[in-house]
C-alpha cells in the first residue's frame, strides 16, 4: 500500500478492503480522508467519512492523480458555473468544486480509479432509517 493521502485515518482500520465493515463498524466519526494505491493491482482508493465533513477534491494531471482536501494546491484552470451557483447559494465547495477540471469524491464513498483511469464508486454508505412500530 502506498499512501498519498492521509487525514486523520488509521490505516489499521482498514481490513483486506472491507469498506463495508469500514464504514458500518468501525468508523463511525465524521471526520477523514485517505486515499492509497494498491501495489497489486495498481488501483487508487479514495474515501471520504460520512457525512462529508472533510472534502476530497481531486483531478487528472498527465498520467497522474493530485488529491487535496483543499482548494487552493489545486490546478485552477476554469471556473465551472454550477461549481459558482452552489458556492454563493451555500458557500461551500464540498457540495461542487469551483473548476471544471476538479471532481470530489461523495460523502461516505469509496472511488476507485484504475490503471487506465475508469473511475467508479465501489462503496456508498447509505444510511437506513429504523421502522418505528
Amino acid at each position: 500500500m502506498e499512501i498519498i493521502l492521509n487525514y486523520n485515518f488509521k490505516i489499521e482500520d482498514l481490513d483486506n478492503n472491507d469498506f463495508k465493515n469500514l464504514y458500518e463498524n468501525k468508523r463511525r466519526d465524521s471526520t477523514f480522508a485517505f486515499v492509497y494505491k494498491d501495489k497489486k493491482s495498481n488501483n487508487i482508493f479514495a474515501m471520504r467519512d460520512h457525512l462529508g465533513i472533510v472534502p476530497l477534491f481531486y483531478y487528472k494531471e498527465g498520467q497522474n492523480y493530485k488529491f487535496q482536501t483543499n482548494l487552493e494546491n489545486l490546478n485552477h484552470e476554469n471556473i465551472d458555473t454550477l461549481g459558482l451557483k452552489n458556492y454563493i447559494s451555500f458557500q461551500t465547495t464540498k457540495i461542487k468544486p469551483l473548476m471544471t477540471n476538479v471532481k470530489i469524491v461523495p460523502p461516505g464513498s469509496v472511488l476507485k480509479i484504475n490503471e487506465n483511469g475508469q473511475e467508479e464508486i465501489i462503496y456508498q454508505y447509505c444510511i437506513e432509517p429504523k421502522k418505528i412500530k
